[in-house]
């Protein structure tokens, strides 16, 4: 019964998300498959990155990664093994998304569905951590979404280096949500000093943020909808 508590904490929030976005343009062609598409995309990407990981983790044995301070062994794992590859097979799978997507994609829709392969891959995860986790820490990572807001904000920058044309933007569209990620997950270590107030207000921090961008994103998405700059035809695909 905890399980399915935790399961439904965990998942609830993320789908009411999904629900919500795919409502928001009930008229436009192809658009409600384009946001299933990416939610599925994004439950999809979840093999990609096991099976990346697992040859990460393969081949650090074979170098004696394992064979190094903890501490620096985290620092490896939670930068490379799973923040890069994470975020890295999430963008892909994003990317996958534009090239089968059907009807006019605008510069809004590119953030919408990089939001949503996130919160497909976070769906997902959740539902993996609910068996080693509890209802509050279910609760956690449901209302704070992290997967969907480091979509969001991807999606953001990705969606401003196609209007602008900065490469900065595009630099920025995987630096931050990456790094962000990253570091709250290495935050979590079990072998940073708990003793000291700091590594415990450190993920706590990180935490509260992207709970407060969960409303930072659903503000935007209410105002630019109704934005021509962010609703203009930007890419063509095939119908």
């Amino acid at each position: 019964m905890e399980i399915l508590l935790v399961i439904l904490a965990s998942v609830v929030p993320a789908m009411l998300l999904y629900f919500w976005l795919r409502s928001l343009y009930k008229e436009k062609e192809g658009y409600r498959e384009n946001c299933r598409l990416s939610l599925l995309n994004g439950v999809v990407s979840s093999g990609a990155i096991a099976l990346s990981c697992l040859i990460l983790s393969i081949l650090f044995g074979l170098l004696g990664i394992d064979k190094l301070p903890p501490l620096a062994v985290d620092v490896i794992k939670c930068f490379i093994m799973f923040a890069l590859m994470e975020e890295l097979w999430k963008f892909l799978y994003f990317r996958k998304t534009l090239k089968k997507a059907t009807g006019e994609v605008s510069y809004l829709d590119v953030i919408i569905f990089m939001t949503l392969v996130g919160a497909g891959f976070g769906i997902l995860e959740d539902i993996v951590y609910a068996f080693t986790t509890s209802v509050g820490q279910g609760i956690v990572r449901g209302i704070t979404m992290g997967h969907a807001v480091y979509g969001f904000v991807m999606g953001y920058f990705i969606s401003k280096a196609l209007r602008t044309g900065k490469n900065s933007c595009n630099y920025l569209a995987f630096l931050i949500p990456y790094l962000w990620h990253a570091a709250y997950d290495f935050t979590l270590s079990e072998n940073l000093p708990r003793d000291q107030f700091i590594f415990d207000l450190i993920p706590v921090t990180l935490a509260f943020l992207e709970f407060v961008m969960v409303f930072v994103m659903i503000i935007f998405f209410c105002k630019a909808r109704n934005k021509s700059e962010f609703n203009e035809p930007m890419i063509k695909t095939e119908e």
